[in-house]
């Protein structure tokens, strides 16, 4: 049954299988599936042609903005170039602070230097996608060049690209358009989302819920042991709630990380994966919100 209190913002990522990894949850069936149970504002990098969920439900594919959509949506403060630049590091709160109303726990959360989060655009509370179009030169607020790079590293064609980059530019991104969202906790359902949900729940005070199929350790790929592992790091000892795949990988985030059974919860794959999520969601945000 639907609880229409339940509001979450779905961050999902490409149904592509992705080199050196075990698969990682569908994120639109899984958004689909959740629609049964809650409210659900779904952000992905891109959306396919005819990509809908149940009535009610949004869904937006961030690089089906145009640059003209963004800056009617949203305008964006004037950055240099080496701003739009991929940072060396994760970063958490570019330019501002959670929200004093948090009953999370923020005092481990320290900004680092980061790069601000910038730019998306507005959907509504209809489902609907956003037809793609060839982007203009945006205006001052950006420099061009940096800003058609960052938005179409989002595009399909992009997925076996840079994922560093794309990880960040999909921050970014979400990270602003969340702030025209209404929801009460953050589902971030493939490691890729990661880096934005942290970013809004800092900027939110909103609860973080991770679902976690894999670890950097276990994946077969050099990134896994750098910028991506130190990712993992960060935001795994700061979500509110953790939802494991496999008692393994439970085990796994208990021994590395830490992670008590309070914040702790085996939600394998499979028909139950969204009801069972769901569990988790209304028991954090009844927990918040008492």
């Amino acid at each position: 049954m639907k609880d229409e209190h339940l509001q979450v913002l779905f961050l999902g990522w490409d149904d592509v299988p992705r080199s050196g990894e075990p698969g990682a949850p569908a994120s639109l069936a899984l958004a689909q599936q959740l629609t049964q149970h809650a409210t659900v504002a779904v952000i992905v990098p891109h959306l396919a042609a005819g990509a809908e969920l149940s009535a009610g439900a949004s869904l937006t594919g961030l690089g089906n903005f145009s640059a003209e959509q963004l800056e009617a949506a949203a305008p964006l403060p004037a950055r240099s170039a080496q701003e739009w630049q991929s940072p060396a590091a994760p970063y958490v709160g570019g330019s501002s602070q959670v929200s004093s109303t948090s009953k999370t726990d923020q005092n481990q959360v320290a900004p680092t230097s980061a790069v601000p989060a910038s730019a998306a655009g507005a959907v509504g509370s209809d489902s609907r996608t956003i037809t793609a179009e060839a982007a203009p030169t945006p205006g001052a607020a950006e420099p061009s060049t940096a800003f058609a790079e960052a938005l179409a590293s989002l595009q399909p064609e992009q997925a076996a690209g840079d994922l560093n980059f794309r990880v960040i530019q999909y921050a970014r991104f979400a990270t602003r358009l969340a702030a025209t969202q209404s929801f009460g906790l953050i589902y971030a359902a493939d490691w890729p989302t990661w880096l934005a949900g942290l970013e809004i729940r800092q900027r939110t005070g909103k609860p973080l819920v991770l679902h976690v199929t894999s670890l950097a350790t276990d994946r077969n790929t050099l990134a896994d042991r750098g910028w991506v592992l130190e990712l993992e790091r960060l935001v795994l000892r700061r979500a509110d709630a953790v939802l494991a795949a496999t008692e393994a990988l439970a085990e796994q985030l208990t021994s590395l990380y830490g992670l008590t059974p309070k914040r702790l919860r085996v939600v394998p794959a499979g028909a139950d994966t969204a009801q069972l999520a769901a569990e988790v969601l209304r028991t954090l945000q009844e927990t918040t919100t008492a």
